[in-house]
């Protein structure tokens, strides 16, 4: 294996002048790379390196998920959106769903996971992998008696993960019961190339949705 030795400039290495040895193949945008990630380290407070290193989690109660992002858009060039979903024991999606321009991937990692996908229903436990590809109606659940898991991937990423931070805020907002309704129906009409309704066509949901979108937009002014 060939090593290559990268002499720091002074300030970019754990200490000035040091000597660092990077064994395997190395081109020059991997030394340049590790100069500049020393550099921004030296400039970023430890406290935001350290956040920025947490994964991202999402809660939602309501429905017993929690989703720990693993990879976001940002990270993959809106490619993917990986994440790990923890379903606590009678913890399920809210609904049926499709999603029209996305295909997903579920392994379970443990527990039991009940899950309707098109006319099948398909209990998973841990080692199986399930694809649902693109606009194909589904829905899942924890059917076991202990907590769950499974690792997602949806390609591609779109704004899946801003639909599930949308879903939660909406979910648990203040204000009576109705506005929380109207908003939670709006997530349809919102993010309309994530989320769908099985059977029905996209167009008509939004066109049924905007009356309620346009009374958004009237009481925000």
């Amino acid at each position: 294996m060939a090593s290559v030795t990268v002499r720091c400039q002074s300030g970019y290495g754990p200490r000035d002048g040091s000597e660092v040895v990077l064994v395997g193949p190395c081109s020059r945008l991997t030394v340049d790379s590790l100069a500049t990630n020393w550099t921004r380290r030296r400039l970023t407070p430890a406290s935001t390196l350290a956040t920025e290193m947490e994964p991202r989690v999402i809660d939602n109660p309501r429905s017993g998920e929690r989703i720990v992002i693993r990879q976001s858009a940002a990270d993959t060039a809106g490619e993917l959106l990986a994440f790990d979903l923890f379903l606590r024991p009678g913890g399920h999606v809210p609904a049926r769903h499709v999603h029209p321009r996305q295909e997903e991937r579920f392994t379970v990692v443990k527990g039991d996971v009940r899950f309707r996908v098109g006319k099948r229903t398909i209990v998973a436990r841990a080692g199986d992998s399930l694809h649902v590809p693109r606009g194909t109606p589904h829905w899942f659940g924890n059917t076991g008696p202990t907590e769950a898991e499974i690792h997602v991937e949806v390609r591609p990423a779109l704004r899946m993960q801003e639909l599930f931070e949308t879903s939660v805020q909406r979910s648990n907002a203040g204000g009576p019961w109705w506005s929380r309704l109207v908003a939670l129906a709006l997530i349809l009409f919102d993010f309309r190339h994530e989320v769908g309704v099985p059977n029905v066509p996209a167009f008509l949901v939004a066109l049924a949705l905007s009356p309620l979108a346009w009374l958004r937009i009237r009481l925000a002014k």
